[in-house]
């Protein structure tokens, strides 16, 4: 299953917590999905303190997302300023 696949059934379930969504899309054993994936369902659901959270700690830890720029479920984070400062301190150009 895709990624967008996954993440789309994911939105679909209501206001779940993080823990009782993966428990439900993630096979038994397996690793809770990548910070991206949650970062995603944060700022689909407008959860922007969550996502801007984990996004400065992903980048703290060097965890830097390769889709940040042209991911649609983080559209709504873009007009914020930490979006542009935290894009800058990943090395990226915010105004690409």
């Amino acid at each position: 299953m895709t990624h967008i696949v996954r993440l789309l059934r994911t939105l679909n379930l209501g206001r779940k917590s993080l823990n009782e969504i993966f428990a439900e899309i993630v096979p038994d054993g397996a690793r809770i999905p990548h910070v991206a994936y949650q970062l995603e369902v944060h700022a689909y659901r407008g959860e922007l303190e969550a996502a801007f959270a984990l996004m400065k700690s992903g980048i703290e830890k060097k965890q830097h997302f390769t889709t940040f720029l042209y991911d649609p479920f983080l559209k709504n984070m873009h007009a914020d300023p930490r979006w542009g400062a935290l894009l800058q301190q990943a090395g990226y150009d915010p105004d690409a």
